[in-house]
C-alpha cells in the first residue's frame, strides 16, 4: 500500500509516495544529476546544499551527507568539521527508503535522418517516452528509436564520462562506424530471442 507523504526534496511540500519519494519536478532535477541524496536522512539537496567532500579528502570515508547530517556524524565521532555551520537539528525523515534504481542508463537513439543521439537517464522508459512525445528538441519530429543502452553502475561522474565518450564517437565518420559496431554487438544476442514463447 502506498502512503501519501511529502516530496523528499528538502523544503518541498508537494505530494509523493513511499515508493516514489520525489515529486515529478524534483525527479526531473534528480534525473539531470542536479540533486544528491543524503545517505542518513534520505532527503534530497542540490549541490550547493551538499558539502564538498573531495575538498576535505573525505570522499572515500563518507558517502554523501547533507551538511546537518555530516555535522551530527562528526559530533558523534568526536571530530570537528572544518566549516562553521548551524547547530545540529534532527530534521524529520520524510522518505525512509532509497529510490530503487540502477544508477544510470546510457542510451543511443537512431533518428529518421540516420544520425544518432546519445543520452543518459535514471529511468529509460520515462525518458524514451519523452523523446517519442517530442519533448527533447534534438530528437523532436525525428522518430527516435532506441537501438542501444547500457547500465552505468559507477554513479553520475562515470556515467557522464561514458556518455561523453560515445558523444565524441558520434562526431566523426570513423567514430560513427564504431558506434554502429557497438550497436550491432549489443543487438546480436537479442535476435536469438523468441518473443512468441
Amino acid at each position: 500500500m502506498s502512503a501519501t507523504q511529502f516530496c523528499a526534496r528538502w523544503g518541498c511540500t508537494n505530494a509523493a509516495s513511499y515508493d516514489k519519494p520525489l515529486c515529478y519536478s524534483h525527479w526531473l532535477e534528480w534525473d539531470e544529476g542536479k540533486l544528491e541524496e543524503c545517505n542518513r536522512c534520505r532527503q534530497f539537496y542540490n549541490d550547493a546544499e551538499m558539502h564538498v567532500y573531495w575538498e576535505l579528502g573525505w570522499d572515500e570515508e563518507f558517502p554523501p551527507y547533507c551538511n546537518d547530517c555530516l555535522w551530527i556524524i562528526c559530533q558523534q565521532q568526536g571530530r570537528q568539521p572544518p566549516w562553521t555551520g548551524p547547530k545540529a537539528v534532527d530534521r524529520p525523515v520524510l522518505a525512509h527508503r532509497e529510490i530503487l534504481r540502477t544508477d544510470r542508463y546510457i542510451y543511443i537513439l537512431k533518428l529518421s535522418d540516420n544520425t544518432y543521439y546519445v543520452g543518459q537517464t535514471t529511468d529509460l522508459a520515462v525518458r524514451l517516452r519523452e523523446h517519442k512525445d517530442g519533448l527533447q528538441r534534438q530528437t523532436a519530429k525525428k522518430d527516435p528509436k532506441l537501438v542501444y543502452f547500457e547500465e552505468a553502475l559507477g554513479g553520475k561522474r562515470s556515467a557522464e564520462e561514458r556518455e561523453n565518450e560515445l558523444i565524441e564517437l558520434n562526431t566523426t565518420g570513423l567514430g560513427r562506424r564504431t558506434l554502429r559496431r557497438i550497436i550491432e554487438d549489443f543487438r546480436a544476442p537479442l535476435r536469438l530471442l523468441d518473443l512468441e514463447a
